[in-house]
């Protein structure tokens, strides 16, 4: 039997998949899908991106993805550019991409328009959860009562829901009464790891949801540590200096933590590979991709959230409570007081976190909605 074809519907992905200077605007979604779809090109399958038109036209071939244009950010008038071109211009490229499977990942008014092509179409969608929110009607990231209705609309003739985590399923079922497989982020590579570990690490961007004060915060209790903050501003007028201390004092003023800014995925990647420990100071997150890349290295995280209790069961860091109990567990770590094995993490992770595996998920979700 022929592998169905997929499209993964994804407005920002463009730069990502084009490796341009302005894929910083690319989050772990958008690398999520990226690493999906080679997976599944790499298995037959044939994959298709509709994102943003920057300029490259309704259609263009990067690599053994068709990348379909939709629409133009500024494209259309005030008042009416919802309608068109972006409702229409969404259609035609759906069309355009004729897939058996159109994919979305994360919550956004988009849903509905897709799955009325589908279903005028006799086609499937697949929607998957980017974050816990996405299935909390009063916590979505969904801007917009309008939009916010449209996706919850959506969501209730997808043809099949997948969860990041279980929180994310039980969610998914008590509020559409389905069943969501639960299929973890992961990586496509294993590094191998660099010989000095030292450097306390945050990765994300820096806006309110992350929290990037707490980090601060600790480098400022740790003087004697080198600490290292990677991460574009998002929202400058809620940090017009950069990242600071939860009173006000400017990383960049700080002698032990040195702030990076934006970096490109491959020097991210070394960064990981000097870390001693990777912080997480968010509440709410779907699977953060920076457990991923930390775990591929055999770093530890501490954090305050733990998708599926992964961390506290497979001893991959520390899950803590309140910002005191990170210092102190943080200080422990750093003084050899709590140890860790870089070779059990990085082991776990081959085995249970990478690509592959997830594409192994998806083809039998597929296999499940275009055999209904």
């Amino acid at each position: 039997m022929k592998s169905p074809s997929v499209c993964f519907v994804s407005i920002p992905i463009y730069h990502l998949l084009a490796e341009s200077a302005d894929s910083r605007f690319c989050g772990g979604a958008e690398l999520q899908q990226l690493l999906i779809g080679r997976e599944l090109a790499a298995r037959g399958h044939q994959v298709s991106y509709v994102t943003l038109d920057h300029g490259q036209g309704r259609e263009q071939q990067l690599g053994r993805f068709r990348v379909l244009g939709a629409f133009g950010q500024g494209d259309g008038l005030p008042g009416v550019r919802f309608f068109h071109p972006r409702w229409t211009g969404l259609w035609s490229a759906l069309r355009r991409a004729d897939a058996d499977i159109y994919y979305l990942r994360g919550a956004g008014f988009q849903l509905l328009p897709i799955v009325m092509y589908a279903k005028s179409a006799g086609k499937r969608v697949v929607f998957a959860g980017a974050s816990d929110s996405d299935f909390d009607p009063k916590a979505s990231n969904v801007k917009h009562d309008v939009y916010r209705t449209m996706y919850m609309m959506g969501l209730k003739f997808v043809d099949a829901v997948v969860a990041q985590n279980q929180i994310q399923a039980s969610r998914v079922h008590a509020l559409l009464g389905k069943t969501a497989p639960v299929i973890h982020n992961g990586l496509s590579d294993s590094p191998d790891r660099y010989s000095e570990a030292k450097d306390v690490l945050w990765v994300g961007n820096i806006r309110p949801s992350k929290s990037p004060e707490r980090f601060v915060d600790l480098a400022a209790a740790l003087p004697e540590h080198p600490f290292v903050m990677v991460g574009g501003l998002m929202g400058k007028t809620q940090y017009p200096v950069g990242p600071t201390t939860s009173d006000g004092t400017a990383a960049s003023d700080m002698e032990n933590i040195r702030y990076t800014g934006y970096q490109t995925p491959d020097e991210v990647r070394h960064q990981y590979g000097r870390a001693k420990v990777l912080i997480n100071t968010s509440d709410v997150e779907g699977f953060p991709n920076t457990f991923l890349h930390a775990w591929s290295w055999g770093v530890p995280v501490l954090t305050f959230v733990d998708p599926d209790s992964l961390v506290a069961n497979n001893r991959l860091g520390w899950v803590v409570g309140s910002p005191e109990e990170m210092k102190d567990v943080l200080g422990r770590v750093l003084s050899g007081e709590l140890e860790y094995s870089p070779e059990h993490i990085a082991g776990f992770f081959r085995e249970n976190l990478m690509t592959s595996r997830q594409a192994d998920r998806y083809q039998a979700v597929f296999a499940d909605i275009v055999g209904a």
